[in-house]
């Protein structure tokens, strides 16, 4: 059909206030999304409900918020933020780690977003653009897909030495100028304006 396509990434800017060390006795990790079938949370809550040594943080409203909850109930280092505006300025010091989980994604939005904060990150491999964002743990964390082995080894790495995850995060900060206006919104005006 002689299509000419051209691949345009969503937009992320460094922010200016950013996430510095800490060392904490307890960390917090954060889960931010829809409590819908295809991000995943049940799998983030099951392999991380029974860690003594985090605080498990879940932002965000949807379905299964009050089946999550019930299923909480007596954890005492679970916390529900409903749905929070600026999640990642809000809790900028607390958040230690954000996990994504999904199912399938495209972006995912969220890792972007943490990554601009110089927020640590863990992903599904080949899940959305997971891969490009971490590049082989580059840049963060990633685990095989939907398996609890993977996921927990690279959570208890992160946990044995949490500053290597936050040496990767300010990597991740510098890096996340790939995706600045420059190579994405004028991207799509450049591509316009050769049609």
């Amino acid at each position: 059909l002689g299509i000419k396509s051209c691949c345009i990434y969503n937009n992320f800017e460094k922010q200016k206030v950013v996430k510095n060390f800490r060392k904490k006795k307890k960390l917090n990790i954060f889960f931010v999304g829809r409590f819908s079938y295809e991000k995943n949370f049940e799998f983030f809550f099951k392999n991380l409900k029974n860690y003594s040594n985090i605080n498990i943080h879940l932002v965000g409203d949807g379905d299964y918020k009050q089946e999550l909850k019930k299923a909480a109930s007596g954890k005492k280092n679970v916390f529900f933020h409903g749905f929070v505006k600026d999640p990642f300025r809000k809790f900028l010091n607390k958040m230690d780690l954000l996990s994504v989980n999904s199912k399938f994604d495209g972006t995912p939005n969220v890792m972007g977003e943490a990554m601009s904060y110089g927020i640590p990150v863990i992903a599904p491999k080949n899940v959305g653009l997971a891969n490009l964002f971490i590049e082989n743990d580059k840049y963060g964390y990633l685990y095989k897909s939907e398996d609890d082995k993977s996921f927990k080894k690279k959570i208890n790495s992160i946990i044995r030495n949490y500053r290597t995850a936050f040496e990767r995060a300010k990597k991740a900060y510098n890096s996340i100028s790939r995706f600045s206006k420059k190579n994405t919104h004028y991207k799509i005006i450049d591509q316009i304006e050769k049609l």
